[in-house]
């Protein structure tokens, strides 16, 4: 199904679906960076919650971006089709990316509880990424000057390579994203916190997850022992069985 959105001064198709009973408890899940809301797939059917999933703007079935996106314009998307729905009182479950969502969106508005799963946010530079950074840029200047073959071999090979397959609007809009941390978005909120990591993750790593635990007043924190960055794919049983529990926390 698809449901218009205004965010920027545009209207965007944003792709959703609903499971369940709407008299159940809604559950509302974020999909992480580069996948889209089939992601979630494999955990709906035995949840016991009504649940809304949905495809971030730029990706899966949604419309893709007319200019950059911020974290603050997805937390439009996601709040303007929850009013759409007259969606209240929800759980929020953002994985990865979607966890950057999340937790803006419980600084602005009022949910019932948090889940953070594997949850991107915190941002770290140690001396050798900032280096590493100064030494980019420096030549980037110095080739865009002198020599353009170079400084065009120099943009071409940087960045991993899902950020090469990119749009140039969702370059930027990845750019602005990761520019941003989120520590101080979780500081002296209140919303009951649950925090799902698994322990082998390396793109957000397991001490991230106890930075979060930390930040929040209320959370608690469950570790999947056998789980990457993806324990609602590694570890799904267990990952239901926390969700539903957590319906009646």
């Amino acid at each position: 199904m698809f449901q218009k959105i205004k965010i920027q001064n545009h209207e965007y198709n944003c792709y959703y679906e609903t499971f369940g009973d709407s008299k159940n408890q809604p559950l509302v899940l974020l999909h992480g960076w580069g996948v889209d809301s089939n992601i979630f797939k494999n955990i709906i059917e035995p949840l016991e919650y009504y649940i809304i999933t949905l495809d971030f703007i730029g990706f899966g079935k949604s419309d893709t971006p007319l200019n950059p996106f911020t974290v603050d314009d997805y937390v439009t998307q996601v709040h303007e089709l929850l009013n759409n729905l007259k969606i209240k009182n929800c759980i929020l479950l953002g994985h990865s990316f979607g966890g950057r969502v999340a937790i803006k969106y419980n600084y602005y508005y009022n949910i019932d509880k948090l889940i953070l799963v594997d949850s991107a946010g915190i941002r770290k530079k140690n001396k050798k990424t900032r280096n590493k950074i100064i030494k980019y840029k420096l030549q980037k200047l110095i080739y865009s000057i002198f020599n353009k073959k170079k400084y065009q071999e120099l943009v071409n090979n940087s960045g991993s390579r899902d950020y090469k397959n990119l749009t140039p609007i969702m370059k930027q809009t990845m750019n602005k994203v990761l520019k941003e941390d989120l520590k101080k978005y979780c500081l002296k909120r209140r919303t009951p916190t649950v925090i799902l990591w698994g322990i082998n993750d390396r793109e957000t790593p397991l001490e991230d997850g106890y930075t979060f635990h930390k930040l929040f007043n209320i959370s608690r924190m469950v570790i999947f022992y056998k789980s990457g960055h993806f324990p609602h794919l590694d570890e799904s049983p267990k990952f239901i069985r926390v969700l539903n529990e957590v319906k009646n926390d």
